[in-house]
């Protein structure tokens, strides 16, 4: 099942951060469920908060979004090769629903694939900075 990625939320988030990555982020498995603008009461800080495929990330401003989305994915990769691996060399018999084990392995390798991709605009993005 390919995301509907949030289309909403990414265009809150490209006027905040002023930074533009839709064809990467388009069924790349990355769901952006929700944006918003926080301010601390005590030291009146603002920053955002991002809710994505039910993590949070908070920043304050284009560079840390960067670094923090940028760790995000590193470790979202990390979970999608494992679990490809994990269903390659997964044991069947004949309860198991190989088709559809097909299915999940591909698709976690080409999450994995088009999040590299991002992950690679996200670095040139802090490269330039």
């Amino acid at each position: 099942m390919m995301f509907d990625y949030g289309i909403d939320t990414y265009k809150s988030l490209t006027k905040v951060v002023k930074l533009k990555f839709n064809s990467e982020l388009k069924d790349s498995g990355i769901e952006l469920q929700g944006i918003y603008s926080m301010k601390n009461l005590v030291t009146e800080k603002e920053f955002y908060l991002l809710e994505v495929n039910g993590k949070q990330i908070r920043f304050a401003n284009q560079k840390s979004f960067v670094v923090l989305f940028s760790d995000f994915l590193k470790s979202n990769i990390k979970e999608l090769k494992n679990r490809y691996n994990y269903l390659l060399n997964r044991t069947t018999d004949e309860f198991s629903d190989d088709i559809g084990i097909e299915m999940e392995y591909k698709q976690a390798d080409y999450y994995s694939m088009k999040q590299t991709e991002l992950l690679k605009k996200m670095i040139e993005f802090n490269n330039k900075m």
